[in-house]
């Protein structure tokens, strides 16, 4: 997790998750082995990103489940 990130609480993170700088990572969601989030991104409440997920765009919507590079709605 880098420099001036926010991270939620109830959050869980699996091993080699990279959260770049100036993001935002919301509560109760789930980012799976080797998930990258790039720098200054927002990701919502109940996010769910399956392993390997690259999020290159802010997640608004809260519940949403994501994989892929980039990451895309399941």
């Amino acid at each position: 997790i880098c420099h001036d990130s926010i991270v939620g609480s109830h959050n869980f993170f699996a091993a080699s998750v990279t959260v770049g700088g100036f993001c935002s990572v919301g509560e109760c969601c789930f980012l799976g082995f080797g998930c990258i989030v790039n720098e200054e991104l927002k990701v919502a409440n109940r996010t769910f990103m399956a392993s390997g997920t690259v999020l290159t765009k802010s997640q608004l919507n809260p519940g949403v489940r994501l994989c892929g590079v980039p990451a895309r709605v399941m």
